[in-house]
């Protein structure tokens, strides 16, 4: 695990998958026929819990624009800057199982902010990192 800062707010539009883990890949479908230039933009996962205990996932990309989401009929949500412990997977296409995994290794990071959902940066078609924001109040 390494530590990876979040040095500016990034605002993201999303696509709520409708089932874990198997509406995913739809989820970011929804996406690529609905944003401009989809293949040029960084893309995002991030998750929490629902009430049920039920991991809520959501697919995202970064906004081009302030207020692109809304004219795309899209919700936006903003990730907050601040130190995050993170894992990289490589060639994560093959290796889905591993993004789960690294997940597990992250939720047990004692300085976890438990009010911030889990994150998923997708730096290209190979690498993905898979991260959890501490708690400036827990170090």
């Amino acid at each position: 695990m390494a530590e990876y800062i979040i040095s500016e707010p990034i605002s993201i539009m999303y696509v709520t998958a409708a089932t874990f883990p198997d509406g995913v890949q739809d989820a970011f479908n929804q996406l690529e026929t609905r944003v401009p230039d989809f293949a040029s933009r960084t893309l995002y996962g991030f998750s929490d819990m629902n009430q049920k205990g039920e991991i809520v996932y959501r697919a995202a990309i970064a906004e081009d624009h302030t207020g692109e989401a809304a004219e795309l009929g899209l919700k936006n949500f903003t990730i907050i800057p601040g130190e995050y412990k993170s894992e990289t997977i490589m060639d994560w296409c093959n290796h889905k199982q591993d993004i789960g995994e690294a997940f597990q290794r992250l939720l047990k990071e004692p300085r976890m902010d438990l009010t911030f959902p889990c994150l998923e940066l997708y730096k290209n078609d190979d690498e993905v990192m898979c991260l959890v924001r501490l708690d400036e109040k827990k170090k």
